[in-house]
Formats: structure tokens, C-alpha cells, sequence
């Protein structure tokens, strides 16, 4: 599928200081880089949307991931075209997950919550973990593409452990928890929290 709006970046070959030339791809995927001066250049390929990974060329499919591994290309004096200078690029292999963390009984936003995510069936450590912010938010980015299942722990004891379930209250125990996938291309997995008025965790009962 052609990618449109992937930038393309001319460094000198070996200098990473700065491109000299650039340009963006249009509906098509295709590009043309005008008046280059002859010399040799590394050529990289870079999604502003971060949907797919950056990509140096090399002459052949994948490219490489960083520019000491790129290819030059060699751009010659005179009025000529150097064309087939092409990137095959492959979605980022990370999401990110998000939600917000609330009390059930006032409706108000619970702060330095715990939030870890397990792979999916497993309990023997956390993959990703964070804490909510003072609005009950949290974020976990750069997690890998996969399924999770997700805890939310108080560690001042206030509340419930409860593992995502995708309704009102979740689950007591993993065994129970519904897995939370995450795609490829850098997408955000939201509202992995409270589905409906009910609120995601349950006080303890005093005494």
C-alpha cells in the first residue's frame, strides 16, 4: 500500500547534522527530490505520524533501522535522474495504553494508582507499570504489540486490587481479567478503565 506523507531526508553521507534536502510523499507514495547537487547521501525515510518505524536505505528491501548502516547514494553532475530510490516500510511494533482511575464510591480521581500490565495469562512479572497522575489519568507507552492483562493496585491499601474486565468493577483475580490487545503502528488503546457511572475501584470495608 503506497504511504503517503512519509518524509524523505538527504543527509551527506556519514553526517547526521543536519538533511540537506527534503520532501514528503504524496497519495501515491512517490517523491521527487529537485536540484540535488552532485555527491554522495544518505537517504532516510521517517513517518511524522510514528505509525511505522524510520527507515535509512540501503539498496534493498527493509533498509536499515539507523545511518551507520545506510547505503550511500551516489547523485552525479548534470541534469539526470537518480530513480528506484524506494522504502518498504513496516508498522511500529508498539501501542500505547491509557485510561483514567476513579473511586466508586465519590466518583473522584484516584492519584498514584498502580497500573501494570502482565502479558496475558501470565503473573509471573509485570511487563509495563506506571501511576496515575493527580487527575486519575495514566499512560503507558512504547508498550509491545501483544495482549496484557491489566491491574490496578493502591499501594497505600485505601482500595481493591482489580484486574480489567472491560465492565463496571473489573475482577478480583487474573484468572478473570480480559485480555487488552495491543496493535501495531503506534495506536493508542484507550479508556481501559470505566466503562459506565459505576466506578472502577471498590473501598474496603473498615473494621
Amino acid at each position: 500500500t503506497p504511504l503517503a506523507n512519509i518524509c524523505v531526508y538527504l543527509y551527506p553521507h556519514g553526517n547526521s547534522a543536519a538533511a540537506s534536502y527534503a520532501t514528503c510523499t504524496g497519495s501515491d507514495g512517490s517523491y521527487r527530490l529537485r536540484d540535488v547537487a552532485a555527491g554522495s547521501y544518505d537517504v532516510a525515510f521517517y513517518d511524522p505520524a510514528g505509525n511505522d518505524a524510520t527507515q535509512w536505505y540501503t539498496g534493498s528491501a527493509g533498509g536499515a533501522a539507523d545511518q551507520a548502516d545506510a547505503v550511500a547514494l551516489t547523485v552525479s553532475g548534470g541534469d539526470h535522474t537518480v530513480s528506484g530510490v524506494n522504502a518498504a516500510m513496516a508498522q511500529v511494533q508498539q501501542g500505547i495504553v491509557a485510561g483514567v482511575v476513579t473511586a466508586s464510591d465519590t466518583g473522584d480521581p484516584l492519584a498514584s494508582v498502580c497500573v501494570y500490565l502482565y502479558p496475558h495469562g501470565s503473573s509471573a512479572a509485570a511487563s509495563y507499570a506506571t501511576c496515575t497522575g493527580s487527575d486519575g489519568s495514566y499512560q503507558l507507552t512504547g508498550v509491545a504489540t501483544g495482549s496484557y492483562d491489566v491491574a490496578f493496585a493502591d499501594p497505600s491499601s485505601g482500595y481493591v486490587t482489580q484486574w480489567y474486565t472491560g465492565s463496571a468493577g473489573g475482577a478480583t483475580d487474573q484468572a478473570s481479567a480480559h485480555a487488552v490487545s495491543v496493535p501495531v503502528g503506534n495506536q493508542t488503546v484507550s479508556d481501559i478503565e470505566v466503562l459506565n457511572p459505576s466506578l472502577v475501584l471498590c473501598t474496603l470495608d473498615e473494621g
